[in-house]
């Protein structure tokens, strides 16, 4: 599998779509933590570069919902796949080094928001490195997802339409959770705040403040439920994949 997460890396660092993403991460993150961009981000004038850096990086969540579905199926159409596939490689291996080259994508685009905060005066505090630690994790546990629909449905704007309404769903999940949680007491809080958790997004809000205190289940369970989220969706993306025609 090893090499051919290599092999996947490389046309990682040649695909204009992730390295444009990448570009456009650092500029505008540093363009707004510089304020380059208080006419669109309005709500943003006061916050910290911190906060800022923090809050663009949300941007990741879109991306890979529609790079994961493009990288993968411009794979069978290019017979990538099949080639792998016929040089021996069981299909197994074809999944789960896709899922690592993409985790791989999202770890270095990260380095970009970054960098493009640090550049604009950003200075990483305890509160937003487990922020980025928490919404990290969430994110891969989203990538899995998208893993999953895109390695099982091979034309591009079948999986696109499902990638984006797992993106919708996990949108309006948070926004209806707000309004939820508020409602809740007790072990039923606990509970709508794992719910609310359970997307990239939910724990984004968390650490952003657009979500209530009690929406925050805490930083321990996020983890936890970020990696049993990201280990079960692998396991069903692997069920039977070996009995199937990945090309």
């Amino acid at each position: 599998m090893i090499r051919l997460y290599k092999s996947n890396m490389m046309r990682l660092f040649k695909n204009y779509f992730f390295l444009g993403g990448c570009a456009i991460a650092l500029v505008l993150t540093l363009m707004t933590i510089k304020h380059k961009l208080d006419s669109v981000f309005v709500f943003l004038k006061g916050g910290s570069p911190e906060g800022i850096m923090f809050f663009m990086s949300a941007a990741m969540v879109a991306f890979f919902t529609i790079f994961t579905v493009i990288y993968t199926n411009t794979e069978y159409s290019n017979g990538v796949i099949r080639n792998k596939i016929t040089a021996g490689f069981s299909q197994t291996q074809i999944y789960l080094s896709h899922l690592l080259t993409h985790i791989s994508a999202a770890l270095i685009m990260c380095v970009f928001y970054v960098l493009g905060g640090v550049i604009g005066g950003a200075r990483y505090k305890a509160y937003y490195f487990k922020a980025n630690i928490a919404f990290m994790l969430a994110l891969f546990a989203y990538i899995a997802v998208i893993n999953l629909i895109a390695m099982r449905l091979k034309n591009v704007v079948v999986a696109i339409v499902f990638a984006m309404a797992v993106l919708n769903i996990s949108f309006n999940m948070v926004l209806f959770g707000n309004l939820v949680v508020t409602a809740l007491k007790g072990k039923a809080l606990f509970i709508g705040a794992v719910i609310y958790n359970i997307s990239a997004l939910g724990q984004w809000f968390v650490y952003t403040g657009f979500a209530d205190e009690e929406a925050n289940p805490g930083f321990l369970v996020q983890l936890a439920l970020s990696v049993i989220i990201f280990v079960l969706v692998t396991l069903i993306g692997l069920i039977k994949i070996n009995k199937r025609d990945l090309a």
